[in-house]
Order: structure tokens, then sequence, then C-alpha cells
């Protein structure tokens, strides 16, 4: 794993939040709903920035037809950035799903539905042992 730089991780942070800001203020495309910026990688020579989406409560297709409208307004929200971030070299952007919350939406559905399982197999356990006696 690539070392962490200051540097790189106070930019992410400002791009993040700037950046947060400028779609929900400029950005009047439909296609760009409920979006969540849920983390910023800036490269150590400040060259790129992946920025993690993901849309609350929308389908695969509808997040990714928002990553591809965020990826082809990527130089007017690069320049909105730019201008208030104070810095030399403001780093390509490059929007990417993320897809942490559906994998963990999906193994939250497991949990809930083996839990009842197991809970009812502990159950029946104690029964057969109580009668054992």
């Amino acid at each position: 794993m690539a070392k962490d730089y200051p540097r790189s991780r106070r930019m992410a942070e400002q791009i993040r939040r700037e950046l947060d800001e400028v779609i929900r203020e400029d950005v009047d495309d439909p296609r760009v709903g409920s979006v969540t910026l849920s983390e910023v990688q800036v490269s150590r020579d400040l060259g790129q920035a992946h920025i993690y989406v993901s849309v609350l409560g929308a389908q695969a297709e509808e997040v990714e037809s928002c990553v591809e409208v965020l990826n082809q307004a990527h130089g007017f929200l690069r320049t909105r950035v730019a201008k208030k971030i104070r810095s030399k070299r403001m780093p390509q952007l490059r929007f990417v799903h993320d897809t942490a919350f559906d994998r963990a939406a999906r193994l939250s559905a497991i949990i809930d539905e083996v839990a009842p399982q197991s809970e009812s197999q502990a159950e029946s356990d104690v029964d057969s042992e109580a009668s054992k006696e």
C-alpha cells in the first residue's frame, strides 16, 4: 500500500469539501441527484484525484449514468474547485462508482437472513437439552 502523505491528504479533503458544494450549487443535471462523495484519493504528485461516488437509493444503471455525467463535466468541476482552492496545481478529476455501500448492504441483508435461522437453531438446541434432563 502506498504511503499516505499529509499534503495529498489535505488536498483530498479540500477537494471533497469544495466539490461537494460545487455539485450541489452549480450542477443542474437531474441525473446527478443525491450524490455522496464518499472518498477522494489524490496521488502523491497531486496530478490525479479519484473521487468515489455513491447515489443513495439509486439502481446500478442510475449510478453509472451519474458517474458518466460527472466525468463528462470534469473540466467544469475542476475549474470551479480550482477557483476555491489555493494551490499551484489542481489534479485531474476522475469519478468512480463507490461500491462499498452496496457491498455493505448485501452483507447486512445476508446477516439479517442468517440471524433468525441461527436463533431458532439455538432455541431448539436448548429445548432438546432441557428434555434430556
